[in-house]
């Protein structure tokens, strides 16, 4: 199957303003172009994004308060603006969108600038256009018993976003995504860090209690972790028996903070696993973090390298705790010994 490029799903008619324009002017050429977002721009490079959601609750206080200032797009837009690259194929897209709860993505050449704009109903509607002709494949496929069959049941399975078992972002989803916020990072120096997550002696757990329970048992955990994370979070599964927490605009205290409090509450879940010297089933942790000027890495791998260096410690130092770097950080609750 050809990979579909965002070029193909684009608008080319975009509107702009600055970040000095006033409210009155962007409202004013929203009416007069009748479109639903502006991007605003800095030199041709998209730095923010207005939608209609943005102006309500503006508009709501001027009305209470007929003599409030007006206000400059650059107070009003949400900014950074999740941006697309031209190169960008559907998946990635899709991926990218899933994570993030927006309508609106603007499309940037090589140099950075602006020259299109995509919307979340464009790539759910291509993505449901390709879902519909593999089906339609698959279907042909099983009256000619040809090898068509297999090979349209593997793309299918290659647009999959999400683990079947958990309901939560898989490993290709999670690659698109952290290669994308690291871009973002780099682009306009924001911060973020990951924490990867491992249930401990989870295989003596599966030898004893079996996989209907260990499916049970995770699932438990996915659910509890998704409680207590932000809305801007997002939660992957990592591996068979790890997860992997990617914290958008977090740097590193942040996290372990985070990290720490998660460590604590899994354990007053309470989920009983007898081959642990804890009685009970808990996590182990580790966290990597980009943060421009401090801790500059070349790709998200190396961010994701530091976060399994942390887990390793963690493991090495008793379990149910969480590693910065070199520097481990307890979860409170005394060891009893591997």
């Amino acid at each position: 199957m050809q990979e579909i490029r965002i070029t193909h799903l684009m608008t080319e008619k975009i509107t702009c303003v600055s970040s000095g324009a006033k409210l009155k002017e962007v409202i004013r050429l929203m009416r007069q172009e009748d479109c639903s977002c502006l991007i605003v721009t800095e030199m041709n490079m998209p730095i923010g994004v207005i939608t209609e959601s943005d102006l309500f609750p503006i508009l709501a206080d001027l009305l209470d308060q007929p003599q409030s200032p007006i206000n400059d797009a650059s107070e009003i837009m949400s900014s950074p603006p999740v941006v697309l690259n031209l190169s960008a194929t559907l998946f990635k897209a899709l991926a990218i969108a899933r994570s993030r709860t927006i309508r609106h993505f603007p499309v940037v050449n090589a140099e950075g600038e602006v020259v299109g704009l995509v919307t979340r109903s464009a790539l759910d509607m291509a993505h449901f256009n390709v879902i519909e002709s593999q089906r339609e494949i698959i279907e042909r496929a099983v009256i000619s018993r040809t090898e068509e069959l297999h090979k349209a049941n593997y793309e299918l399975k290659e647009l999959a976003l999400e683990d079947v078992l958990l309901g939560i972002g898989n490993r290709r989803a999670m690659e698109v995504d952290l290669q994308h916020t690291h871009e973002t990072t780099v682009r306009y120096n924001r911060p973020y860090s990951v924490v990867l997550f491992e249930v401990d002696h989870f295989r003596k757990y599966n030898d004893t209690y079996g996989k209907p329970e260990r499916d049970k048992s995770l699932r438990e955990v996915t659910c509890h972790l998704k409680g207590l994370i932000r809305h801007s979070d997002r939660l992957y599964r990592y591996g068979d028996k790890a997860f992997l927490l990617l914290l958008p605009e977090t740097a590193s205290a942040q996290a372990d903070v985070l990290a720490r409090r998660i460590i604590r509450s899994v354990v007053v879940l309470e989920i009983p696993n007898c081959e642990s010297p804890f009685r009970v089933l808990t996590l182990s942790g580790g966290i990597g973090s980009e943060e421009l000027g401090m801790t500059e890495k070349n790709s998200w791998e190396e961010v994701i390298s530091e976060a399994e260096g942390g887990l390793i410690q963690a493991k090495q130092n008793g379990r149910n705790q969480i590693a910065v770097g070199k520097q481990e950080v307890n979860a409170g609750m005394t060891n009893p010994g591997l």
